[in-house]
């Protein structure tokens, strides 16, 4: 993305979006089993009219045989993935957000951040590239010369914001909500680079949170649908609070 065209995006409104698209998930399971019901209630009633009792216990027998489906290993595993997808796109767009903040924040405070650009280096083809004028983009600059800034992770991200703007963006914020956001960056990270197998670097991620326990090096990841929800929810709760704090 330019940087023209990130000037054209809402970060919050754009996260917010995201997110909201992603619980459309969740409610799939019970979706499912409401349209059966429906459909079968509808067949066994047409059937009652027509005097077919028959057909309409053969209905009802259905109706039940299709409720239980989504119940089912088969079932089941296809949805799995896609609730581990929507919690990486939600992870996706936290960072994208986090970044668009930061860049924006620096335009308003830039003298804060100056006195840390006396230290790095900034490419020349980045500078060419975007025709910049270095007062307006500081944040992209910033980002571009210092390679220690990753928004995927919450204490590279804490220390950014307190390095260039001195402000502590979680600061006061509830700690389940800054835990789950951690293992939602340790989530991401092994279900696209290690194929779901929880390494040393995972362990190392959660190790200061209260879901230390519940995860061993070497086995596969497994995640409820509920708690992948949860930190789904955790993602926008520190999106939410990090936008009132700035």
């Amino acid at each position: 993305m330019t940087l023209q065209e990130r000037e054209e995006v809402a970060p919050l409104n754009t996260l917010l979006e995201k997110i909201s698209l992603t619980r459309q998930l969740f409610d799939f399971n019970t979706n499912f089993a409401e349209i059966t019901d429906k459909l079968f209630d509808d067949w066994g009633k047409q059937a009652y009219n027509a005097g077919l009792p028959g057909l309409q216990r053969k209905a009802d027998q259905v109706k039940k045989v299709v409720r239980e489906l989504h119940k089912f290993p088969d079932f089941q595993a296809p949805l799995e993935m896609l609730y581990q997808q929507a919690l990486i796109n939600s992870v996706s767009a936290l960072e994208n957000y986090l970044r668009d903040i930061f860049v924006d924040k620096v335009k308003v405070e830039p003298d804060k951040a100056i006195k840390e650009l006396k230290d790095i280096r900034i490419p020349t083809s980045f500078i060419k590239e975007n025709g910049l004028d270095l007062t307006e983009y500081f944040g992209e600059v910033i980002m571009e010369a210092d390679r220690d800034i990753n928004f995927q992770d919450l204490q590279s991200t804490r220390r950014t914001f307190s390095r260039y703007l001195q402000i502590d963006i979680c600061q006061k914020m509830d700690r389940k909500i800054m835990e789950n956001v951690v293992l939602a960056h340790a989530v991401r990270h092994i279900i696209i680079h290690k194929n779901g197998i929880i390494d040393k670097r995972f362990v190392s991620q959660i190790k200061d949170t209260r879901h230390k326990s519940g995860y061993s090096l070497g086995e596969n990841l497994k995640l409820e649908k509920n708690f992948i929800k949860q930190l789904i929810d955790s993602i926008e709760d520190f999106a939410m609070f990090v936008n009132n704090k700035l």
